[in-house]
């Protein structure tokens, strides 16, 4: 799962993001409402809201976990730009100036 553009303001974001079809559409629960929508920009990014707070851009959907998985890596990376696209994603692993923080996390 990718996510870009996660404001400074966002601590926690749903699991399994795109996994399920429910993450697509605006659910009357008050702790999971997920709704994404489609960016004009790019069909492959959707916005993600939760309760009316954007959230961020998911670019690449959850696939889930293969089969006696037992551990999980996460990296989070802080991009010295304010909001970028794909592009300037790729652009940011290939050239890391452009990348102030990353933190690898291990969950087992």
């Amino acid at each position: 799962m990718l996510v870009i553009n996660i404001p400074k303001n966002v601590y926690e974001l749903e699991e399994c993001l795109g996994y399920e079809k429910n993450n697509f559409e605006d659910e009357d629960d008050d702790n999971q409402s997920v709704n994404t929508m489609s960016s004009g920009e790019n069909p492959k990014i959707s916005k993600i809201y939760k309760k009316g707070k954007y959230s961020g851009d998911l670019v690449i959907l959850y696939q889930g976990i293969e089969e006696n998985c037992f551990s999980i890596n996460l990296v989070i990376y802080g991009i010295k730009d304010e909001i970028i696209n794909y592009n300037d994603w790729l652009e940011c692993k290939k050239d890391e100036k452009n990348i102030e923080i990353v933190f690898n996390l291990s969950v087992y």
